[in-house]
């Protein structure tokens, strides 16, 4: 299991809701020993057409996390 940054994933959601895309193909890149675990952002425009959105990739969480609550 890996872990993400909600911001990030908010952060690329609005970015495909702002540019008019309703659906979204989320696929996982599996980490390898340079890159950690990723996902992958296709907008559909269509049955066969896709745009690229950049990668999210996972991250480490700290030892001291405590939650601190967004406001």
């Amino acid at each position: 299991m890996a872990t993400y940054k909600t911001i990030e994933l908010i952060n690329r959601l609005s970015e495909l809701i702002n540019n008019g895309y309703e659906y979204v193909d989320v696929s996982i890149i599996e980490a390898d020993e340079d890159l950690p675990e990723s996902l992958h952002f296709d907008a559909i425009e269509s049955d066969s057409c896709f745009v690229d959105y950049e990668e999210i990739d996972s991250v480490e969480l700290p030892e001291d996390y405590e939650n601190h609550k967004v406001n």
